[in-house]
């Protein structure tokens, strides 16, 4: 699968007034099967907008996105929410687990939504994130780090063509770090975004050496074998082949 996002834009505008504030530029991205994608930029440069808007959560105020030959936001709403539950893994920075269920109905909800029953996957996931002594637990009874790991068996349980993650190792210890980036790369068939990195293990992903370039106006980075796009406020996205076709 290949996702293109073409001319995206997006601005928020303060409710009390002020000044309208462009979050993405007019900006474009290509990212095949197998690719890795690494959204890099300070705090508040639009990452999570960005992911968002891929994951059809947010609708942008110009441009299209493709999954293959899908565009996303013509999709009504209904039909939008079951591409995204069986096509995209998304792992948000909070872990979005439903209080009233516990760890193993809120990672077999997703399949039971497209109408599969995952009992064993689900089973398997949390067995290789340390989560299997917990799958009858509420999430109000787990740590934040186990909450974390609880999104990302969620986000894998539909073996998604696509994984949307942001800031996925955010609350992780470097071991826990090294089995998820671990699992997201042997699950990946097309790419895994995320917004930022902050472990050694995560910089190993990143191509070196950095090349310079220029692209409409703005200074960015390339990877020899790689891209790099700019997108505005600060936030670069690095493209790195893990997989072969």
């Amino acid at each position: 699968m290949t996702v293109t996002a073409k001319l995206i834009s997006k601005r928020y505008k303060p409710r009390k007034g002020g000044r309208e504030i462009n979050v993405i530029n007019e900006s474009g991205i290509t990212v095949k099967g197998g690719e890795l994608a690494v959204i890099s930029g300070r705090s508040g440069s639009g990452k999570t907008t960005l992911l968002s808007v891929l994951a059809g959560l947010v609708r942008p105020e110009s441009g299209s996105v493709h999954y293959d030959n899908d565009d996303i936001f013509l999709m009504n709403d209904a039909k939008l929410s079951r591409y995204r539950n069986k096509s995209i893994g998304y792992i948000p920075q909070g872990h979005g687990a439903l209080s009233a269920l516990t760890v193993l109905e809120n990672l077999i909800l997703p399949a039971a939504l497209d109408g599969r029953n995952e009992q064993q996957r689900a089973e398997d996931l949390l067995e290789r994130l340390g989560l299997s002594g917990l799958k009858n637990q509420y999430p109000r009874e787990l740590s934040g780090g186990e909450l974390r790991r609880l999104a990302i068996a969620r986000a894998l349980i539909n073996s998604p063509a696509v994984i949307l993650a942001d800031e996925p190792t955010n609350d992780l210890d470097d071991e826990n770090t090294g089995v998820v980036l671990q699992l997201l790369k042997e699950q990946a068939q097309q790419v895994l975004p995320w917004s930022s990195y902050h472990t050694s293990r995560q910089r190993q992903a990143m191509p070196t050496p950095p090349i310079k370039w220029k692209a409409a106006g703005f200074t960015g980075r390339i990877y020899e074998n790689d891209k790099a796009y700019y997108i505005g406020g600060g936030t670069r996205i690095y493209t790195k082949r893990l997989l072969t076709e």
